[in-house]
């Protein structure tokens, strides 16, 4: 039997049923420092993005075969120490983006109705129908920023349901894609930004997508603008992103992410009334974690095997 630590809780008893060549050991999150004291009992790791896994990590990690990220950026996952000691790297990709994309369209209808405000005023003992209108999602345009598996599927909802036109920027993506999957058009970054009335942002933290959302880029957009980030929270300067909102240069943001996780007190976001913010929980649906879960001890089992993962990150 294969003994496999996962530092995320909740996992589905039926899926974990079907795996019994494996003993997990669901311990939920922990420090570095706790997950080093007993790395070295363990084949493999199901692991959330909270620690950092590199050299220190693999280096006590005297069994282990595998380490599965329970989702899909591997941002916090340092692939060359890995490799150095042998160890597959795995995610998960595509099966949590159905979730995610809803996640996503629901913060584009919170925002630009402005739910979040209206309900505060009326708890708060307000009841005015005509403050703080918002506006129809229905023919406006789409800049969906990175069309992988959750961008996508944003499009492809947001043109079924309300006929949005769709623009697309994506460096690694072919324009007939775009055409075939949403009628869209594939942009320069430039282009889509200034051009749409809801920006999606579905991107990985990488070297290129740093920062990528600045003041610079605020100004260049619509003023009624609503922007959804369910990607990655260092995609944007934060500081910036709360002084457009301030000044009202853009309309209204949902995030799902941060560049910290939770965000310090002092966030400028925490004041900012036209934000709505839930906490990096867009895959967190029963349906999603199932399937996550499923693939991610799928892979595991093929690699106590001798096989090839599906999902590997390093070859």
């Amino acid at each position: 039997m294969y003994k496999v630590l996962s530092l995320v809780k909740g996992l589905s008893k039926e899926v974990v049923d079907d795996f019994q060549q494996l003993h997990i050991d669901e311990k939920g999150a922990m420090t570095r420092e706790e997950l080093l004291r007993i790395i070295d009992n363990y084949d493999g790791i199901i692991a959330d993005d909270a620690i950092q896994y590199d050299y220190g990590v693999f280096s006590q990690a005297k069994k282990l075969k595998v380490l599965t990220r329970f989702g899909v950026g591997v941002d916090n996952v340092n692939i060359g120490d890995a490799k150095k000691f042998n160890v597959k790297i795995t995610n998960v990709p595509g099966e949590n983006a159905e979730s995610v994309a809803e996640h996503t369209i629901g913060m584009m209808v919170a925002a630009s109705k402005n739910f979040a405000t209206l309900d505060k005023k009326i708890k708060a003992g307000e009841w005015s129908r005509t403050e703080a209108l918002g506006f129809e999602l229905a023919n406006k345009t789409l800049g969906q920023i990175g069309f992988g598996n959750i961008g996508k599927l944003v499009a492809q909802k947001c043109k079924v349901a309300f006929n949005m036109n769709i623009l697309v920027y994506d460096p690694f993506v072919p324009h007939y894609e775009v055409n075939n999957l949403v009628y869209g058009k594939k942009c320069s970054f430039d282009y889509v930004i200034a051009n749409s009335d809801f920006i999606s942002i579905n991107l990985p933290a990488t070297k290129e997508t740093k920062n990528m959302f600045t003041i610079k880029e605020f100004r260049k957009m619509k003023k009624n603008v609503v922007i959804v980030n369910t990607g990655r929270g260092e995609v944007i300067v934060e500081e910036d992103l709360a002084e457009a909102l301030r000044n009202r240069e853009i309309f209204a943001a949902g995030l799902d992410v941060l560049r910290k996780e939770p965000p310090d007190k002092d966030n400028p976001l925490l004041k900012e009334e036209r934000v709505i913010l839930t906490p990096h929980s867009a895959s967190f649906t029963p349906e999603a974690q199932s399937r996550v879960l499923r693939a991610a001890l799928e892979d595991q089992m093929r690699v106590f095997e001798g096989k090839e993962p599906f999902f590997a990150i390093n070859k």
